[in-house]
């Protein structure tokens, strides 16, 4: 960490207080009266602080795709790989950068947990090819058909039925919340926007195009029984829905 700081030129005293910050850090566990001996850790960051992840962000931002086809998305607690591949040649260069990335991690003294690594292929093709699992380090990668990403849940078709499926559960749910309540409506509208409204928009602006039909008006049922519950026209309801409108976003498409 030290060393990637001097090369980005950071001020000398700041990387000096980092330096302090990190090193012969004393940390314990306290339950109740009860307190553990205290142990003197000289690596990583405190989990529980701010700074964690802005420093596992500098400390990943060297990790890059050399490849044109493959890139690296890297959130706070992890990292993804994009990779797009029509041919064999390409399929080789994805391997090539999962080779790559495994390495990089060695190098920088961090730990590739392949047991919570998974790879999904998405491929509209009616015929759809099927790939063997990329191996890391001796281990295969499962292979999956969805998985959870930033709170969304992708499928291989990129369909989003798992996604409205628990959306609609959950919205269902917290509609039990609105019934108990005998309030002003006013009052219910802004406990809908809330616990439920978030739900039903949280993925809409780059996904609800592409969401089918049926999906559209499982969410558009959720809707109309908020309004209904709280006394307002589902038009009124919709308008008030900011993030988006799902009447008019189901004629967008």
């Amino acid at each position: 960490m030290i060393d990637k700081l001097h090369k980005l030129e950071v001020p000398a005293a700041l990387v000096h207080w980092v330096f302090n910050f990190l090193c012969n850090r004393p940390q314990c566990v306290r339950v109740g009266d009860i307190k553990s001996p205290v142990l003197v850790s000289n690596t990583g960051a405190p989990p529980s602080c701010v700074l964690s992840k802005f420093f596992y962000t500098l400390y990943t931002n060297g990790c890059r795709s050399v490849d044109p086809s493959t890139q690296f998305v890297r959130i706070s607690y992890g990292t993804t790989m994009l990779a797009l591949f029509s041919d064999f040649a390409s399929y080789q260069s994805y391997l090539s950068s999962v080779v790559r990335f495994s390495s990089w991690c060695s190098n920088n003294c961090l730990h590739l947990n392949v047991s919570k690594t998974k790879e999904m292929c998405i491929d509209f093709r009616r015929n759809r090819t099927v790939f063997s699992p990329i191996v890391i380090n001796g281990v295969p990668v499962e292979q999956i058909d969805s998985f959870k990403y930033l709170g969304v849940m992708l499928d291989e078709n990129l369909s989003f039925t798992e996604h409205v499926t628990a959306v609609q559960k959950k919205s269902q749910q917290r509609l039990h919340v609105l019934r108990k309540f005998y309030v002003d409506p006013l009052l219910l509208l802004r406990l809908y926007r809330s616990i439920i409204e978030p739900l039903l928009t949280y993925f809409s602006i780059c996904c609800y195009p592409a969401v089918s039909v049926k999906n559209r008006n499982r969410l558009l049922k959720m809707l109309n029984v908020s309004a209904k519950i709280i006394g307002l026209s589902t038009r009124k309801l919709s308008e008030k829905n900011r993030p988006c409108n799902f009447e008019e976003s189901s004629c967008c498409r």
